[in-house]
């Protein structure tokens, strides 16, 4: 399991890191937020290296916010608040609590644990 200053080294954040722009192959920065940019980066796994549980974790928490199955207080903490070291300690708290592995997808996670665990985020 990554540590929170692991994985924002591994995806170029850093505690101080306040804009964050993902850009694609070509050069092009990825649509949307500052937050849809962190956890899109954390999922490319050409740029940044994860152990497998953490991108499980990384997958799933994007999925829950991207589509809609973030309670609606997280999601405007994490689009409003969050910096990006901020949503990387989300990543290694999520990863801390999630009693399950890997093998087990993102499913769970996303429909209902990061939820469940949302005053804890």
């Amino acid at each position: 399991m990554n540590t929170t200053s692991e994985i924002a080294k591994a995806a170029g954040i850093t505690p101080r890191t306040k804009r964050f722009v993902l850009h694609d192959e070509y050069g092009f920065a990825y649509p949307g937020t500052r937050t849809d940019h962190v956890l899109a980066a954390l999922q490319r796994t050409d740029l940044v290296q994860l152990d497998r549980r953490t991108f499980t974790v990384a997958c799933a928490l994007r999925k829950c916010y991207v589509t809609g199955r973030m309670n609606v207080e997280l999601a405007r903490r994490v689009r409003e608040q969050k910096t990006p070291y901020q949503l990387c300690a989300m990543v290694a708290k999520i990863a801390e609590l999630w009693e399950g592995d890997e093998s087990q997808g993102v499913g769970d996670l996303a429909d209902i644990l990061i939820n469940k665990w949302a005053d804890q985020l």
